[in-house]
């Protein structure tokens, strides 16, 4: 530790300031019930019976599996079973139980055993060793902590909350329009009576991406492209772009022109389709295989429109009800994109829909990004509160921001 420790902290195992024990080991999830009292697995609280362990605050510790270490507070009647350690505020000791929470919820903290099945033994939790300040520090710090996860709570509500809005509204709007009063049966449902629906291949062009090749390629240049791990639903990550050699003769072939709206050929079952607009960030860039560019017609469809249109509750219905399943994934060919039925509005019409998905989007950026500054304020105040780097005193100007 790079700092001193403040007067009147002790470091101390944590089953002599706390109950360190099993879950109730004879019970698995099979025995869940429809209702009853909340119940903790290693997976969280998932489930209930129709009796409970305890009738107190604690902390439920996962301890098998990639949860190893993740904790929960539990609170009120509620029941641990197989596979959990609970930590229980015997009254051996001056501790806060809340506090413990935010001490222990570090799973780079817990002795973390096996390969590929982590798991956490109890007598290594048990003498796992921490910090512990005074009852009444212990107390303000878990205020503190808990406000700002109450603001956290908060924000990730409203970005939740925007997102379903956004969701019904463009549904609505996608099948309604703006305006409209009458309106007509077509194969995509009812749709108002000005609108077309037309293949997707005659609106645009359905561009397939560069297979890798392993044999020697004459005249090659490397140059970065897209993978199917690029192309997110909604956004394309840029934060691992690899490169790929392609022959000069077929660079433009291959080349994403800002505007492609991309597509994924492949993945979970439900996000076929997935994708958004390349905004021609990165210049040239290639698309592989997996990933189609589809170019729109622009004197007849937006792709910010088109995109709408592939990521919404029937854009995806038309992509899983003709992919090709396999046990965990799912994929789609070429002349399937090329048979999406597009509703085509005019492009004023086209245009309006974009601007008012736009503006859900930039309420969603707004909140995402204070929760995101929400999540450094706590990281930072765990790392200077629970060692003593701060005092709660001077903690307490950084926790009203």
């Amino acid at each position: 530790m790079s700092h001193e420790v403040p007067s009147g902290w002790i470091e101390t195992e944590l089953s002599s300031r706390l109950d360190v024990n099993w879950g109730d080991t004879s019970i698995t999830k099979a025995a869940y019930t429809d209702d009853g009292y909340l119940t903790f697995s290693a997976s969280g609280a998932d489930g209930r019976l129709p009796f409970f362990h305890f009738d107190s605050e604690a902390v439920v510790v996962s301890a098998i599996g990639a949860n190893s270490g993740r904790c929960f507070f539990a609170r009120g009647k509620w029941s641990a079973i197989k596979n959990t350690i609970t930590v229980i505020d015997d009254g051996r000791s001056d501790s806060d139980i809340l506090f413990a929470y935010y001490l222990l919820n570090n799973k780079d903290s817990w002795p973390v055993d096996g390969g590929a099945q982590p798991f956490i033994g109890l007598k290594k939790a048990r003498q796992m060793r921490h910090l512990w300040p005074p009852l009444h520090e212990q107390r303000r710090i878990a205020e503190i902590l808990s406000s700002v996860d109450e603001a956290i709570a908060v924000t990730r509500a409203v970005v939740e909350q925007t997102r379903k809005v956004k969701q019904g509204v463009l549904e609505r709007l996608l099948t309604k329009g703006i305006g409209h009063t009458r309106f007509k049966q077509t194969q995509v449902g009812e749709i108002p009576e000005g609108w077309d629906v037309v293949e997707l291949q005659g609106v645009a062009s359905v561009r397939t991406g560069l297979a890798k090749n392993k044999k020697e390629i004459p005249d090659a240049v490397e140059l970065p492209y897209l993978r199917v791990a690029n192309v997110q639903d909604g956004y394309v990550d840029l934060s691992d772009l690899q490169t790929i050699s392609v022959s000069r003769g077929q660079f433009e072939r291959y080349s994403l022109r800002k505007g492609d709206v991309l597509m994924t050929e492949g993945g979970d079952y439900d996000k076929l389709g997935r994708g958004d607009v390349w905004d021609g960030s990165v210049e040239p860039c290639l698309h592989q295989n997996h990933v189609f560019a589809v170019r729109a017609d622009q004197e007849r469809l937006i792709p910010e429109f088109l995109a709408t249109l592939t990521a919404s509750r029937s854009g995806k219905a038309y992509f899983q009800s003709c992919s090709k399943r396999s046990t965990n994934l799912a994929s789609i060919n070429s002349t399937q994109v090329k048979q999406f039925p597009v509703r085509l509005p005019d492009l004023s019409e086209q245009s309006e829909i974009v601007r008012i998905s736009k503006s859900f989007d930039a309420a969603i950026s707004v909140a995402t990004s204070r929760l995101s500054q929400q999540l450094q304020l706590k990281s930072a105040l765990m790392s200077d509160l629970l060692t003593g780097r701060k005092r709660v005193t001077d903690a307490l100007p950084m926790a009203a921001e």
